[in-house]
């Protein structure tokens, strides 16, 4: 965190070097081959003077005392802000969880209080509804009936409701098995007697 302030001043003062030596290139093509190939000492501030004249009479007008002294006095402050939002992030985070501790243990209070009232009680488990379909509540409506046949083979009403049925489903083989033992406890009935040909013809 204390290094943030030098790298970001850093990362600007290698863009704007970059920045110049980018204007400057051109130029730096047309420069006196003899001043670069020189090896006087005057060499290096006249080859520097050439590329960068600006920026050599700018750095020359710079204090650099007093910049320095900005500098640090720029960096405490950066620095003093971020100690006092670290101080209050984690006020915030200390009265967040001493409130969550408090709402614990009252609803714990709560709890034993009902418990020790009512006495135990278990959570009675809501069970999921399930819907069927229309195939699914016919088979299920055939195994009762043959439950209900099982109990009470003599009752024509289950052989009667358990053809249709069986109809419904398109077990033909099934259905006119159920329709004949239906029409032999009571017989004389026609809407089951055209029921029990009809699937007789799907048989065929």
């Amino acid at each position: 965190m204390y290094l943030i302030a030098p790298l970001i001043i850093f990362a600007v003062s290698l863009t704007a070097i970059l920045f110049i030596v980018g204007r400057k290139f051109s130029y730096l093509k047309k420069l006196n081959p003899e001043i670069i190939e020189s090896g006087a000492g005057d060499a290096p501030s006249s080859f520097f003077g050439e590329l960068f004249p600006e920026l050599l009479q700018s750095v020359g007008k710079v204090d650099f005392t007093e910049h320095k002294k900005a500098y640090f006095s720029f960096s405490e402050k950066i620095l003093r802000r971020l100690r006092i939002i670290s101080l209050k992030i984690d006020r915030f985070i200390h009265d967040l969880i001493t409130k969550i501790k408090s709402a614990s243990i009252n609803h714990k209070r709560r709890t034993e209080k009902l418990e020790a009232q009512n006495g135990n009680f278990d959570l009675i488990e809501e069970k999921p509804i399930i819907v069927l379909s229309k195939e699914e509540k016919l088979r299920q409506r055939e195994q009762e009936l043959i439950m209900e046949i099982a109990r009470n083979p003599k009752n024509p009403n289950f052989y009667r409701e358990l053809g249709l049925v069986y109809f419904k489903l398109k077990n033909w083989s099934d259905a006119v098995e159920s329709f004949k033992a239906m029409l032999k406890l009571s017989p004389g009935d026609s809407e089951i007697e055209k029921k029990m040909k009809e699937a007789e013809g799907k048989l065929t």
